[in-house]
């Protein structure tokens, strides 16, 4: 099935340029796209912002970044600006539990339950449709609140960075959940109409599924 075959190879490179290409292999057919190519066939926003950790608090962005800024430019924010345009003020050393854990917070590990009421929408369709988080949802990771502060400001994010860098990151968790099943249908439409050698009857039959097959393999 061209879902499941995407995401065992799908990977990520840098072209001698520094730009980025996402390469995937169906059929033994492997198929190389432009990260610009990538988001114009999934229809997603590919100029803005970009950046991807799998960190919780704010002051972790820095990690996210890419290793050629000129061309994938970063945040520049300052965190406390970040923390204070989304979220309500909150009383420094408070207590929570993080894995069953008592652990006093720091000021830039925020939790979902402080959101400014506002943005509560957005951080819902966000985490559904971009995100689609599988771990603890009350404290999600830093990039989910960068792409808040991007859209109280109007600043543009590059949200094909983030998809591409979230692909690849499926790949290497021991959580079976596997994020953009509609977007990807986008995908195996070009793939069959620009590449139909790499698409057999048993890739077009397998790509719809039942929602009970849906829910057991953990497509988001």
């Amino acid at each position: 099935m061209f879902i499941l075959q995407f995401y065992k190879s799908v990977r990520l490179s840098q072209n001698l340029n520094g730009t980025l290409s996402i390469a995937f292999i169906i059929q033994n057919v492997e198929i190389s796209l432009r990260l610009e190519e990538f988001a114009r066939i999934l229809r997603v926003p590919y100029q803005g912002v970009c950046v991807f950790t799998s960190d919780w608090p704010i002051t972790s962005l820095p990690n996210g970044v890419d290793l050629n800024p000129d061309i994938y430019p970063p945040p520049h924010e300052d965190f406390a600006l970040i923390r204070d345009a989304l979220f309500y003020e909150r009383s420094l050393g408070k207590t929570r539990k993080v894995k069953g854990v008592p652990t006093t917070l720091d000021p830039f590990q925020m939790v979902l339950s402080k959101l400014k009421f506002n943005l509560k929408k957005w951080e819902t369709i966000l985490s559904e449709n971009v995100i689609s988080l599988t771990r603890n949802k009350d404290h999600p990771n830093a990039y989910l609140f960068y792409m808040l502060y991007c859209l109280s400001i109007k600043n543009a994010f590059n949200l094909a960075y983030y998809i591409a860098k979230r692909m690849e990151s499926v790949t290497k968790s021991d959580i079976m959940a596997l994020p953009y099943g509609m977007l990807l249908t986008r995908l195996f439409e070009h793939v069959r109409t620009s590449r139909p050698f790499a698409i057999t009857n048993d890739h077009i039959c397998g790509t719809v599924l039942s929602s009970l097959e849906k829910a057991q393999l953990g497509f988001r």
